[in-house]
């Protein structure tokens, strides 16, 4: 049962006024229960998809290739023995070497001329008879260089009178560049496998 809050007396239950100081009676102010939210609708959990991993296919296993025995180790010479040399290349103009280098020296050797009196012509005739007969090249090549030395010999002969007149000196210095340079030219020749032949030349041997 309410009491007025400002004496104490006792109050009914519909009072509005206390009866004994008159004071207005606070009247209690309704409860009004909330609403009850109604349960949230439960949505079904989405389904889970599961990724399918791709399994890789195992590939069969490719078969050893066969391995030759030169290839499975390289030739070791016997014991005690040296190994085999490797032949060079051929030469483009398929000509041994050692052809070539006579060949080469034939013309050479005619500058032993500056050294002893005739040898232009002594130094390529050895060379010539000592190695002809084992290549055609070589042949070729000492038959030229004598006869293009005897040659200079011929011409140096007819300046020799023009030294009275002075042009001889000139003609004797042109000769002998003329000769050093030819037989240069003709020894490079030879080396690369050319049968040359020198311009201007008596050929005594054919």
């Amino acid at each position: 049962m309410p009491y007025c809050a400002n004496c104490g007396q006792q109050l009914t239950a519909d009072a509005r006024f206390c009866a004994a100081c008159g004071r207005p009676v606070a009247q209690p102010q309704p409860v009004h229960a909330a609403p009850a939210q109604a349960p949230a609708s439960q949505q079904p959990p989405e389904p889970v998809t599961a990724q399918a991993t791709p399994v890789e296919t195992p590939q069969p296993a490719q078969p050893p290739q066969p391995v030759s025995p030169q290839q499975a180790a390289p030739p070791v010479s016997p014991p005690g023995l040296a190994p085999t040399p490797v032949a060079p290349p051929p030469h483009a103009s398929g000509l041994p070497q050692r052809a070539r280098t006579m060949g080469m020296l034939c013309h050479l050797s005619a500058f032993a001329g500056f050294v002893f009196p005739f040898g232009n012509i002594l130094g390529p005739l050895l060379m010539w008879l000592i190695s002809r007969e084992e290549h055609p090249f070589i042949d070729h090549n000492g038959k030229e260089s004598v006869n293009f030395q005897i040659s200079v010999i011929i011409f140096a002969l007819i300046c020799i009178p023009l030294l009275f007149i002075i042009v001889g000196f000139f003609l004797l210095f042109a000769l002998a560049v003329y000769a050093v340079i030819a037989v240069i030219v003709a020894s490079i020749r030879a080396a690369n496998g050319e049968f040359f032949r020198y311009p201007i030349t008596f050929r005594f041997l054919k």
